[in-house]
């Protein structure tokens, strides 16, 4: 029966769209349901957000920054990671730095170590070698180490005794004013007894000796002499080599050593060249100067020079004779001159050359001794 208001054809029209609406609930329930048969995945997606600059000036927030460099901001808080790979459990793997300090304390552990041991043995090396009379000035004695048949044993055994003895006799010789005083103090050899009585002159200033510092001394033989030589310089600076032999169980002053006497001076021998040798007692040092009745392929050239004279020699040997080979063995050491060696001290006998126009040539004729201390 219808309703008021209604009509058959409107019935049919309200049939047919509730009839659609079921069927699409229907469908719609439907496809809810398989979706929830399936599992869901979630993918998420990491959202980042730059700065917002804040409109400080609307807002009135005062800016921290203003009125520093342009562009300038506070750097970024930096984020710390625990090091990876440490272990700190028992039979764990140290880190390089653990590492090497452990290598630096086992380094440090073995020097000190050897140090130790090397301080124990010198100690133990002193104590056993100890005497004080084998030290003087820096100069260490080793007795065991000496030949006693050598001139320079008793130098050895007892030098302390024997230098401050060569000390008192220098400030002896150096006090006296009259060659009276001085003769009880020297070497005696006739040939120069005479020499000194005319020819010697009071010490030029006092030695300065007082401290082992103001000197030096050494320790040197020739054939069966042994003898000290002490280097020092006087209070006005002015240096000296004075030479003391053992003669009659008393130390003496070799004046004819000392003072570089010879047969005659060197500016002597120059003004008045002698028809015959004589002996000089000179520093020897290498010479390049050659002539053409002098050539090098023949003769070995040398310049002699003496304390306190300023008169020079060019003295010339012939290459292979005794003279020559004495001398070679005097200034060489394997073949090679001594560089470092200004010159060395001593005798020789020399002659004018043959060529009177060659001024301050003359021949080395014999090579007598090194040094300057005769036997």
């Amino acid at each position: 029966m219808l309703k008021k208001g209604s009509s058959r054809k409107g019935e049919r029209r309200r049939k047919s769209v509730n009839a659609h609406q079921l069927a699409e609930s229907s469908a719609a329930t439907s496809s809810v349901k398989k979706k929830a048969a399936h599992k869901s995945v979630v993918v998420l997606k990491e959202i980042r957000a730059g700065a917002v600059a804040l409109p400080v000036a609307v807002l009135g927030i005062a800016d921290p920054y203003r009125g520093t460099a342009a562009g300038f901001r506070p750097p970024a808080e930096q984020s710390y990671a625990p090091h990876q790979g440490v272990e700190t459990q028992w039979g764990g793997t140290y880190s390089k730095r653990k590492s090497s300090r452990w290598i630096w304390v086992g380094v440090g552990a073995v020097a000190i170590l050897f140090f130790s041991a090397l301080s124990v043995f010198t100690y133990a090396n002193m104590k056993e070698n100890h005497n004080p009379q084998d030290r003087m000035s820096g100069f260490v004695v080793e007795t065991d180490e000496f030949d006693p048949y050598s001139p320079l044993f008793a130098f050895q055994q007892d030098p302390q005794r024997y230098l401050m003895e060569c000390l008192g006799v220098l400030q002896k010789f150096a006090d006296a004013r009259d060659v009276a005083d001085v003769i009880p103090l020297v070497r005696h050899q006739p040939e120069n007894l005479v020499a000194l009585k005319t020819r010697w002159q009071p010490w030029p200033s006092p030695p300065k000796i007082q401290s082992e510092m103001d000197y030096d001394y050494t320790l040197a033989e020739y054939g069966s002499i042994g003898y000290i030589t002490i280097h020092g310089v006087n209070n006005n600076n002015a240096p000296f080599d004075v030479y003391f032999t053992h003669e009659n169980g008393a130390m003496l002053l070799d004046w004819a050593a000392s003072t570089g006497l010879g047969d005659s001076r060197l500016s002597t021998v120059v003004r008045n060249p002698p028809t015959h040798p004589v002996s000089m007692r000179v520093i020897l040092s290498s010479s390049p100067y050659y002539l053409p009745s002098l050539p090098e392929d023949e003769y070995e050239s040398y310049k002699l020079t003496c304390p306190d004279d300023e008169a020079v020699i060019w003295g010339y040997v012939k290459r292979g004779s005794e003279a020559h080979r004495k001398i070679a063995a005097l200034l060489h050491t394997n073949g090679e001159l001594l560089e470092s060696l200004a010159g060395a001290r001593a005798i020789v006998k020399i002659k004018k050359t043959d060529d009177l126009s060659a001024k301050n040539r003359f021949f080395i004729t014999e090579m007598l001794h090194n040094d300057w201390v005769m036997p």
